[in-house]
């Protein structure tokens, strides 16, 4: 006889454990050896399209996205870096999955 989670787990702890296992999904995707592979490329336009799409300025973004305008800025001209904290804010406020992400930027 099986039991199933569902069984002894109420919805909202079963909703919280997958929760938990996309973000390790990500975590060992989005690593540190990962952003240095991302073409800026892509990264680039993909931010200038949502943000004009959005009507929002760089400072605007900056905020949903909880990082600093400078870091929009100089990705926006070039002289920016991926990194991992980048990647999750896009996924967050853009509301991309992971395998969007990686379709939007061709690393899939």
């Amino acid at each position: 006889m099986e039991i199933l989670p569902s069984e002894i787990f109420n919805k909202d702890y079963l909703e919280l454990h997958n929760e938990l296992n996309k973000e390790r999904e990500i975590d060992s995707i989005l690593t540190e050896d990962f952003c240095r592979l991302v073409n800026k490329r892509k990264v680039i336009p993909l931010i200038k399209r949502y943000r004009k799409s959005k009507h929002i300025s760089q400072y605007n973004l900056s905020l949903r996205m909880g990082i600093s305008r400078n870091v929009i800025n100089n990705l926006e001209y070039g002289r920016g870096k991926i990194n991992v904290v980048l990647l999750k804010a896009m996924m967050n406020v853009m509301d991309m999955t992971i395998d969007q992400l990686l379709n939007e930027i061709g690393m899939c």
